[in-house]
């Protein structure tokens, strides 16, 4: 019996279908992501790490300055980020957002660390290994395939040149940065808020 009204409803459903009076499944249409907005939280989630983990920053100023960020908060901070590096500032989060406050960028601070969407990395109480490795992630993320070949070219050959552990270390850090976009990793970390 329960086969012969599958069977029938099948057979009703299929009519339907043919006379075009198919029942319409409902289709969810997502609003595209703009890639402006996507970039400007992954320069948001690159430099919350450094805001909340500072002193990552004498290993990770040169790679930092390579970067082209979007206009605004990111750029601004980023700019302060490189001064404060050259300058061999503050390297503990509450004194660096301090002079960061105090030279007029309080503003783009909290744009920066207080945006939805910031992973889990960005946040004080993370680990700085993980936040070393979520930073690296987003630099990928930013600098995207051709500059990361460039840039393991590079950190080859000032390896060959000086046998120096720091290029050593960028080297290892740009290739997982350049296998981990080439296998679409995006895992960009859990959002803290």
């Amino acid at each position: 019996l329960a086969a012969e009204y599958r069977r029938a409803l099948l057979d009703r459903w299929f009519a339907a279908a043919r006379r075009g009076s198919a029942p319409a499944r409902p289709i969810a249409v997502r609003p595209p992501i703009e890639a402006p907005a996507v970039r400007e939280a992954r320069a948001r989630n690159l430099l919350a790490i450094l805001l909340q983990h500072p002193a990552l920053l004498p290993e990770l100023e040169e790679a930092l300055a390579t970067l082209s960020l979007p206009t605004g908060a990111c750029a601004r901070i980023q700019a302060a980020l490189l001064d404060v590096a050259a300058q061999g500032g503050p390297l503990d989060s509450p004194d660096l957002l301090d002079q960061l406050a105090g030279g007029g960028l309080e503003g783009d601070v909290l744009h920066v660390v207080r945006g939805p969407g910031l992973s889990a990395a960005a946040s004080a109480a993370a680990q700085p290994r993980d936040a070393l490795d979520a930073w690296w992630h987003f630099f990928g993320l930013l600098r995207g395939e051709a500059e990361l070949l460039a840039d393991r070219a590079e950190a080859e050959r000032m390896l060959v040149e000086t046998n120096d552990p720091a290029a050593q270390r960028r080297l290892i850090r740009l290739t997982e940065a350049l296998a981990a976009l080439r296998g679409g990793e995006a895992a960009e970390a859990l959002p803290i808020g």
